[in-house]
């Protein structure tokens, strides 16, 4: 059973949220102006047994921005966003992947509702290579809660004009925003720290000390700590670490 939301002149904002327990299905009463956005959230798991896996707007005014709307699934139509009657939807920067449905598994619309789609990755024939949209895997991270990879082609791809400052974890979205609900996860960086032959004046790029060129290990392990990013390894040579940059370190 999808959730239906009577929405009759309002206007509601869904910021920073998980759905992963039924279909959302937004049904405007009334002539009035009447209007849900969706921003940095994250739409997976759920199960319709008509139109709209994830989300199903009918007779109202739907924006989605910088959302994950992916593992969903209608047993008719639209396993990610169906638009119905006099729908109009507004999709923008947001993944719709590997959803279900024996007609249209991500996005569908019944004239004469409106479905606008730009900036987003989308695994449905059709809209790749329009509006800016994109048909590739988005490399998500196994079991992160649908997180990208820095290499994800999504990097990036995404329009800055949307005005999200952060993503659905409070993350700082760059110049270059990506699309989905996350900002990607950088690859895991190593520092090398070596006591004998390092200095804290060095990149901490290599094991090996190159002379004059600013290439080797660190000194100090907290000279290492400094420059690291979470997720990063430091890479301790075996040896003797003195100092206060070596000792009640946090």
């Amino acid at each position: 059973m999808p959730y239906c939301a009577a929405i009759s002149g309002i206007s509601e904002t869904l910021r920073r949220a998980t759905v992963a327990v039924a279909a959302l299905c937004l049904v405007a009463m009334s002539a009035l102006s009447s209007e849900v956005r969706f921003e940095n959230c994250i739409l997976s798991g759920n199960i319709a047994s008509g139109t709209g896996g994830a989300l199903l707007v009918r007779n109202a005014e739907a924006t989605v921005l910088h959302a994950t709307i992916a593992d969903n699934r209608a047993d008719v139509a639209g396993g990610g966003i169906a638009a119905e009657g006099t729908a109009s939807v507004t999709v923008r920067n947001t993944i719709l992947w590997n959803d279900e449905s024996p007609l249209h598994p991500e996005l569908h619309t019944e004239a004469p509702a409106i479905l606008a789609v730009s900036y987003s990755d989308i695994m449905q024939d059709g809209f790749a290579g329009i509006d800016h949209n994109l048909g590739v895997a988005p490399l998500f991270i196994p079991e992160s809660g649908y997180r990208i990879l820095a290499t994800s082609p999504l990097v990036g791809a995404g329009d800055m004009s949307v005005g999200l400052a952060t993503d659905i974890c409070g993350a700082l979205r760059g110049a270059a925003v990506d699309i989905g609900a996350h900002e990607a996860v950088a690859a895991a960086r190593g520092w090398y720290v070596n006591a004998a032959t390092g200095g804290d004046d060095c990149d901490g790029s290599s094991a090996f000390l190159a002379s004059g060129t600013g290439v080797g290990p660190k000194a100090s392990i907290g000279a290492a700590i400094a420059a690291a990013s979470p997720g990063d390894e430091i890479r301790i040579a075996p040896g003797l670490y003195l100092g206060p940059n070596n000792r009640a370190l946090d």
